[in-house]
């Protein structure tokens, strides 16, 4: 919104760019936690298989199984619905749409 009032020349396709890089960010950040996670599952092997060991893998299994769980909660429709509302997007679309009839 911000943006469309400091300069009258950005359109609708700049608009889009600005929307399309931060569900670009968002995408990135989740696969990056996805990795951390795939990640730590693999060093749990690495454990030895000790008393102290066989516990230290059941507690970050666990939270493992928990974390991702939490993340596999979001609905990515919702995530861009909140990315929009974030943004301000429809309402800078609209503004760019009104000053292009004017």
């Amino acid at each position: 919104m911000d943006l469309v009032k400091s300069d009258s020349r950005i359109d609708l396709e700049d608009l889009r760019l600005v929307l399309s890089a931060k569900v670009e960010f968002n995408t990135s950040a989740w696969i990056f936690v996805l990795s951390i996670i795939v990640a730590l599952s693999l060093a749990l092997n690495t454990l030895p298989s000790t008393d102290f060991g066989l516990a230290a893998k059941l507690v970050l299994a666990g939270f493992l199984v928990i974390f991702f769980f939490l993340l596999r909660r979001r609905d990515p429709d919702e995530m861009i619905r909140d990315i929009l509302l974030k943004t301000d997007y429809l309402e800078a679309k609209k503004m760019i749409e009104d000053q292009k009839k004017s």
